[in-house]
């Protein structure tokens, strides 16, 4: 069991990174313009470059933006339930739920009041990849963490097993 103090900080920590979010989201909308000026933070690395993107990760179901609301209310909610109800309580499950809620609000707060478009801004210069915002980390680290939980639980129980048919 975990105690409602590692809860309470997880929350805390999740609400800090998504108003880092949305402070990084205001000061790319106000220094870069879409598709045009980019600022090299790691010159091959890493830059900053302003993407709106009008649909989910990778751009899928681009337009959707109804769907994409409803489906994120939707899981939002369910996980908000299970962080509540102490379904899966761990330190892995709470960062993970928490950090997810986060992420999962500061592209929700995108759609809902930026027309649809979620800004996104972080660019790996060194790989072809999408290019993403704090918001995605969040909802990223948070499911990394679920599926590490549950990998770990399935490593418990398959020794378990083991050891009872010795």
């Amino acid at each position: 069991m975990v105690n409602k103090m590692s809860l309470i900080i997880a929350i805390i920590v999740s609400f800090v990174m998504l108003i880092i979010d949305q402070l990084t989201k205001l000061l790319t909308l106000s220094h870069l313009q879409n598709g045009i000026k980019s600022v090299t933070v790691i010159d091959g690395i890493l830059s900053f470059s302003y993407r709106g993107n009008n649909g989910a990760g990778f751009s899928i179901l681009s337009g959707r933006t109804e769907f994409l609301v409803l489906f994120t209310f939707v899981a939002l909610a369910v996980i908000l339930y299970l962080l509540i109800k102490g379904t899966y309580r761990s330190h892995l499950t709470d960062w993970g739920f928490t950090l997810i809620i986060s992420g999962g609000l500061g592209n929700l707060i995108d759609r809902l009041f930026r027309n649809g478009v979620v800004v996104d801004f972080i660019n790996l210069d060194f790989i072809d990849f999408p290019v993403f915002n704090v918001a995605d980390i969040c909802v990223t680290v948070g499911a990394g963490l679920i599926i590490l939980y549950f990998l770990i639980e399935a490593v418990k129980e398959y020794k378990a097993k083991g050891k009872k048919n010795d």
